[in-house]
């Protein structure tokens, strides 16, 4: 449960566990959605089987990149506040 949940890799306890070996959390973001999730194993299997034929592999690698890039922006626009993101982006500095 939020906020108090330390030991899952939530928004909270990555904060909490950087802060305790001493970092300074200067961002963190979450990434990724359903969506993105759900793509990954598609693109993955289209990739992997188009890879040995250089032409088809050019097209679909550059059609692939650009519905990453589709999947991306309904992520940033639909799930920008996702309590259950795919992952977190965060920078975080070593306290001296």
């Amino acid at each position: 449960g939020e906020p108090e949940d330390y030991y899952r890799y939530t928004k909270y306890g990555l904060f909490y566990m950087l802060n305790k070996y001493g970092f300074r959390v200067l961002e963190i973001n979450a990434a990724g959605s359903i969506f993105s999730f759900l793509f990954t194993p598609i693109s993955d299997f289209i990739l992997s089987y188009t890879y040995g034929i250089p032409i088809v592999f050019q097209i679909t690698f550059f059609l692939n990149s650009l519905f990453v890039q589709i999947i991306s922006r309904i992520d940033l626009f639909l799930f920008k506040n996702s309590i259950m993101p795919a992952n977190y982006i965060l920078a975080a500095e070593r306290i001296r």
